[in-house]
């Protein structure tokens, strides 16, 4: 374990894979929120989409990794960038959706009253109001991205931490398998920090129509 570090050899496969989650990661969480919050106000985008989001839903995400492999090959960030992305994008969707839903309506009544546009409601109301459930959808992202990582570095890749993981575990170098695994729960550790402090930042909000 200790020469996996001090060579070199790992950090070209923790940059992969550190791109791989970034791109899917940042992707779903901003259109998983973005069709949320649409899905959760505008009750006629929730009705154009609810039975397509509900379908996809109940599909497993992992056939989805067949055909991301034939549109962006084996080789390269976008095939598990993409497995990443159809991971995390659902529970955020469905979290963020629940949140506008479970928003204080008086809160909204009250925007209403001052004649407050859609988007100032949003902007100031909903979104902030919504903030614990988005970050629990993001949080089930994030364990739900590190296993796509894994899932999408199985087929064909010759890079990234999921590759390293079926590697060694293929030679039985049980030390380095579970080098890689630490590294796998550090990542989630830093991303729910992340979160955390995100969540703290909100936890005084009080509703301002600007």
């Amino acid at each position: 374990m200790h020469q996996l570090f001090t060579s070199g050899d790992i950090f070209p496969h923790i940059l992969f894979s550190v791109e791989e989650f970034l791109l899917g990661y940042s992707l779903a969480a901003a259109s998983g929120i973005a069709v949320g919050l649409l899905m959760g106000w505008y009750k006629k985008v929730n009705d154009f989409l609810d039975l397509l989001v509900s379908a996809l839903y109940s599909t497993p995400r992992v056939a989805f990794v067949s055909l991301f492999i034939m549109m962006f090959g084996v080789i390269g960030i976008w095939k598990t960038a993409a497995t990443v992305f159809v991971m995390v994008f659902f529970p955020v969707l469905m979290n963020t959706l629940a949140g506008v839903k479970l928003c204080e309506e008086s809160y909204v009544r009250v925007g209403r009253a001052l004649e407050a546009t859609d988007s100032q409601l949003i902007s100031s109301v909903v979104i902030p109001g919504s903030i614990p459930s988005i970050i629990a959808g993001l949080r089930i992202g994030t364990s739900l991205g590190l296993t796509a990582i894994v899932v999408g570095d199985l087929y064909g890749a010759q890079a990234g931490l999921g590759y390293l993981l079926f590697l060694y575990s293929n030679a039985y170098r049980s030390s380095d398998t579970m080098a890689v695994i630490l590294l796998f729960a550090m990542a989630g550790i830093i991303v729910n920090l992340v979160l955390r402090r995100v969540e703290q930042h909100y936890s005084a909000w009080k509703p301002s129509i600007a």
